[in-house]
């Protein structure tokens, strides 16, 4: 009768389900994305100003990875960050931040414990943990600048 008990407990676990991407902070609490990217920021934009993802709920993961795709640009210039959140204050702070990305390609931005800071080719690593709530966050400057942007972040657990 025990080991029938605990089979059912077992089965009771292995049966609970696994979220399978990043999800909003205001979502159930079945968030984390287990490794699975999900695309953040799609943004078209004409004009200087900062765009922000939603928050995003972190349970499980200790850090990112963090792709951006800048598709088309004209004079802009682009500082993508990802943000902690003081949930005391609703205060935001920068984690990690690419330099100004002024020409269009493919970048990488890794946030872990242990990663090396130096080394980068192009975009930025970040030597710390990701906190409990974070957002990413596109600062759009330069003369009229006209372009097109996306950013995906894949949790490493």
């Amino acid at each position: 009768m025990r080991r029938l008990i605990s089979y059912l407990f077992m089965a009771a676990l292995l049966s609970a389900p696994i979220p399978l991407q990043a999800q909003p902070v205001t979502s159930p609490p079945e968030f984390g994305n287990y490794n699975i990217t999900a695309k953040l920021i799609d943004l078209t934009a004409a004009g200087v100003g900062t765009y922000d993802s939603v928050d995003q709920g972190n349970r499980y993961s200790r850090g990112a990875n963090i792709s951006i795709n800048f598709v088309s640009e004209t004079t802009a210039s682009v500082v993508v960050a990802i943000q902690g959140k003081d949930t005391t204050t609703g205060t935001y702070y920068d984690i990690c931040a690419t330099n100004a990305l002024t020409t269009v390609g493919f970048t990488l931005m890794t946030v872990y414990p242990g990663t090396a800071t130096s080394g980068v080719k192009s975009g930025a690593n970040c030597n710390g943990p990701l906190s409990g709530i974070w957002r990413i966050e596109a600062r759009v400057s330069g003369s009229n600048p006209n372009l097109t942007l996306s950013v995906g972040v894949g949790l490493v657990l």
